[in-house]
């Protein structure tokens, strides 16, 4: 809130070096600030920019925390990231991201607004093992239902993943036309390995 870049930067890499979990630091840090930011701004006490100057210091905390996270892919599994059309807010899809990379996935993360028919073609491409998408604002549920109704019809079906502070309580996944939802990073990542486990892992 002080607009010190400087000072967030060193806070985080001092808890690094006294042994600081990343993972923690993402979803237990850098998440409720996230939050409580989107309500001081909702309720007016910050403004666009100063909004804008936030996510931009924390993509770059997040950038120092997932090069201690991440590991080289293996065993072929890829994973496409991405926020649905009108959801501009795409710093979920990166910490998502980042978690599936400490997890030896490959990932291709798309960012905010994806458009449905770019999506659409990646996808039939590419041929994931997974798809997940981020929804931080309520108001792109519905796009979000959306595309994963037509995720649903690729051949191959990859496994559909949706979650987000957007997304409703209560909304189980197959009616929303997904496999599975998940509230943050860390659940998902839990819920992928149980579905997809690495080659070799005991089922």
């Amino acid at each position: 809130m002080a607009r010190d870049s400087h000072r967030a930067r060193s806070i985080v890499l001092d808890a690094l070096e006294q042994g600081a979990d990343p993972f923690s630091l993402d979803l237990d840090v850098l998440q409720p600030v996230l939050v409580e930011l989107g309500e001081r701004w909702v309720e007016g006490d910050v403004s666009v920019a100063h909004e804008h100057f936030v996510t931009g210091v924390t993509e770059g905390v997040m950038a120092l925390l997932a090069g201690r996270m991440r590991k080289a892919p293996a065993n072929g599994r890829l994973a496409v990231v991405a926020c649905p059309p009108g959801e501009r807010h795409s710093l979920g899809a990166r910490m998502l991201s980042d978690f599936l990379e400490a997890d030896a996935w490959e990932v291709i993360c798309l960012g905010a607004d994806t458009p449905a028919r770019d999506l659409l073609a990646l996808v039939e491409d590419e041929q994931p093992d997974v798809v997940a998408l981020s929804v931080t604002m309520p108001s792109c549920v519905d796009a979000a239902v959306e595309l994963l109704g037509a995720l649903g019809t690729v051949d191959p079906r990859p496994l559909l993943a949706v979650g987000g502070r957007g997304w409703p309580e209560g909304v189980a996944a197959a009616d929303a036309g997904a496999d599975v939802v998940a509230r943050d990073a860390r659940q998902l990542l839990d819920l992928l390995r149980e579905r997809l486990p690495e080659p070799g892992d005991d089922e």
